[in-house]
């Protein structure tokens, strides 16, 4: 019959190698010839190739999984429909393809929509929902993913289930999180994290252990989110997750930034890089990229932090990881580079963030606007837009925005009305000594001190900026250092 078909030009060969393939010569054909069956004869059809594709690869069902999603999706066999899309649905994320398993994602839960509650489809839909935080936050439809979950907690509990239990408490964890409820993010993190210690589950662990660390890291819990990046990566160790061990370096990386730690954050980010590369995963070499972007912008590194921002760019993949990397361009040409391009990046990127409900990213981008206008020299609309930052920064209690929402609050008053501005620069103070954040603790130290050099206080002026250039030449925070000698060597002498 192939043979017939082929002599009548209707198909051709394809490929001889490894198996012989046959195409149809036109699209047009395929479409007439398949419009011709009824419906329910395409459906037998379709079953029976997917039926015959089974037996023909036992073996090989991951392979072809998309192809029998696809024939077992028209045949109305909507058991194997689901068990396919869930294949190929992880099949996609697994190589990077978060569009593509996000629509086998959406085909897969309206099908299940379709079967009975069965404590058997119960199972599979629950297990289907702990496997889409990461495609979600790629798309950025983490609102729907976050409501989802609200409405399948009952059913999760309800299922006896402890090991899934656990992985669907560490997913609505990550959903607190983006959403900045970082109190909630951890209580619900570290259920998870209580439910699965005594199973044999490291790789479920370690998600929700790298769910602890985000959260303590935003909450500014440093040396407690580094620890538990200790903690994930021994995890791993004989159970490797890459995605799970790149984002674990990459929020040490942060965390060390925070601190002012340069050289370790940079070690950090650069084992995040490599593990993406490794492993051929775009988004982890873009968001390692984009936090190695600003690990050189609060050191003061401008030609690296452009340099790493653009990789960011260069390697995402989704709408959502492009916004994260342009927010590394923006970080760093509202701190250091060109603080007008600091400003259009970033009233450009706070109502994407705004849209995505991304809390964290919405606080971070509105207080690196703020920096950018006052830089500028819009200092009244530096501080409407650094107030409406920090209140979220309060708000989600994200420790170190904070402090330095204070600390560019305390820079401004020290130009508009310095009376404002020792109490701005004293909370930042008194945050950055509690949570460790050195680099940013000097920069109050500077400002304080050019305040009191302002009001001819020199004796507490010197000692201030003396203490900031102490910590900002034992970090190896580039450009502070100059302009801190300045200041010092503009004071009296005596």
């Amino acid at each position: 019959h192939l043979l017939n078909l082929q002599g009548l030009e209707f198909i051709h060969e394809k490929t001889l190698f490894p198996e012989l393939e046959y195409i149809f010569k036109h699209a047009l054909t395929q479409e007439v010839a398949y419009n011709s069956l009824l419906a329910q004869r395409r459906k037998e059809i379709h079953e029976k190739i997917g039926r015959a594709m089974e037996e023909i690869y036992p073996d090989r069902r991951e392979e072809f999984c998309e192809i029998l999603a696809h024939h077992y999706v028209l045949s109305g066999n909507r058991e194997k429909a689901v068990e396919y899309l869930e294949l190929t649905n992880r099949k996609a994320a697994h190589k990077d393809a978060a569009h593509e398993a996000m629509a086998h994602f959406d085909k897969a839960m309206k099908i299940l929509d379709e079967l009975p509650e069965t404590p058997s489809n119960q199972v599979r839909r629950v297990a289907l929902l702990t496997n889409q935080s990461g495609v979600h936050q790629r798309v950025s439809r983490m609102k729907e993913y976050r409501d989802l979950l609200t409405r399948y907690e009952p059913v999760a509990r309800d299922l006896g289930d402890q090991a899934l239990l656990g992985a669907f408490y560490g997913r609505l964890g990550v959903c607190e999180w983006w959403f900045g409820r970082l109190d909630q993010a951890i209580e619900r993190s570290t259920r998870a994290r209580d439910l699965l210690e005594t199973l044999e589950r490291p790789q479920e662990l370690a998600f929700v252990t790298l769910g602890l660390q985000w959260g303590h890291l935003y909450r500014g819990d440093l040396d407690r989110a580094l620890a538990l990046k200790e903690t994930t990566l021994r995890l791993l160790a004989e159970h490797p997750h890459p995605r799970t061990e790149g984002l674990a370096f990459i929020g040490a990386s942060w965390a060390c930034s925070f601190m002012g730690r340069w050289d370790q954050a940079v070690e950090e980010g650069q084992n995040g890089l490599r593990v993406g590369e490794k492993c051929a995963l775009n988004h982890i070499i873009s968001f390692a990229a984009f936090i190695m972007s600003l690990v050189h912008t609060q050191k003061g590194d401008l030609s690296r932090a452009l340099e790493y921002a653009e990789l960011g760019i260069q390697k995402s993949t989704t709408m959502a990881e492009k916004l994260w990397a342009q927010a590394g361009l923006q970080w760093a040409h509202a701190k250091i580079g060109d603080p007008a391009i600091g400003v259009e990046l970033g009233k450009n990127l706070v109502p994407v963030y705004r849209a995505t409900h991304f809390v964290p990213g919405e606080t971070f981008m509105l207080l690196n606007t703020a920096a950018a206008l006052r830089r500028c020299g819009d200092r009244d609309d530096a501080v409407k837009t650094c107030r409406e930052g920090l209140e979220l920064a309060q708000r989600a209690g994200m420790k170190f925005a904070v402090g330095s929402g204070n600390r560019l609050l305390g820079e401004i008053a020290l130009e508009m009305n310095p009376a404002e501005a020792v109490d701005h620069f004293t909370k930042t103070m008194a945050v950055c000594d509690e949570i460790g954040a050195e680099n940013e603790l000097a920069l109050a130290l500077a400002g304080l001190g050019r305040l009191h050099k302002k009001e001819g206080n020199i004796s507490e002026a010197r000692g201030h900026l003396t203490r900031a250039l102490e910590i900002f030449e034992r970090l190896g925070t580039l450009l502070e250092p100059d302009k801190v000698r300045e200041e010092l060597d503009g004071l009296p002498r005596g």
